[in-house]
């Protein structure tokens, strides 16, 4: 799923690599750039070597980071090690209860779409992160660009078979909790304070059937204009700050369903 190494391009999310401890290895500034100051003296902090070079060696440098050309760059590219991988025992080992929050994702296959769902989750308090090894995007230096540095603060967990791991989680306490426009419920109707775990699916087909069967609820969210759906990790971020503003309401565990065997 992870490069060996990659490179992040762009003022703000070297930055927040920077600052939040990523696995940065050599920051590469154009020297013309204007964040010159700020972003050496970051990476001093960590001891993290920069090297300031000119046009035409910054611009191999932003071929090889992916971005479309200099400009895109800011004339900032960072080198960075493997993103660390949690095991999925882990990542709910270190997860609040009881009302931890995880995020799944089935057939995400657009890395921007990748990295603002992983943004809008950390912002959310989510727990951590888990991605199918075999139905979606892996993590790309675009994902990462797109999260701000969110996959590097959130614990992410790749998982060999999602419906293996989801009802490895629902035995050990998480509500699985889908999304798809023809949900059964709404998703500001209440659902309890539970360990939950949040299925967004893919872009063009949703949540496959057999992951769908897995959930305990599947919530949809009304649309009144003319476009029929949203943009996954706009779903994804409606949903997550109603789960996130539910909680601080502490609804009633009354409301759970019972657990069904699949």
């Amino acid at each position: 799923m992870t490069p060996e190494s990659f490179y992040i391009y762009g003022r703000h999310p070297v930055r927040e690599a920077l600052r939040t401890g990523a696995p940065v290895q050599k920051l590469y500034l154009h020297y013309g750039t204007r964040y010159r100051e700020e972003l050496e003296r970051l990476a001093r902090q960590r001891g993290i070597p920069v090297t300031v070079v000119d046009a035409a060696r910054f611009a191999e440098l932003a071929r090889s980071a992916g971005a479309t050309d200099v400009a895109q760059t800011q004339g900032v590219v960072a080198l960075c090690a493997p993103t660390r991988l949690w095991k999925l025992e882990e990542l709910i080992g270190s997860a609040p209860q009881p009302d931890a929050l995880l995020v799944a994702l089935d057939g995400i296959e657009d890395p921007q779409n990748l990295g603002a769902i992983a943004r809008s989750a950390e912002a959310a308090g989510c727990a951590g992160l888990l991605l199918p090894r075999h139905h979606g995007t892996p993590i790309t230096p675009a994902a990462l660009k797109a999260s701000a540095g969110a996959l590097v603060r959130l614990p992410v967990t790749v998982v060999a078979n999602l419906a293996q791991a989801l009802r490895w989680l629902r035995d050990r306490g998480f509500w699985i909790v889908g999304t798809a426009a023809d949900g059964e419920r709404l998703y500001w109707e209440p659902l309890p304070v539970l360990p939950i775990v949040l299925v967004i699916g893919g872009e063009h087909r949703g949540m496959r059937p057999s992951i769908r069967k897995l959930c305990d609820w599947v919530v949809r969210i009304p649309l009144r204009g003319a476009v029929e759906s949203l943009n996954a990790s706009a779903a994804a971020a409606v949903v997550l700050f109603e789960l996130r503003r539910q909680r601080s309401m502490e609804v009633p565990l009354a409301t759970s369903p019972e657990h069904v065997s699949n």
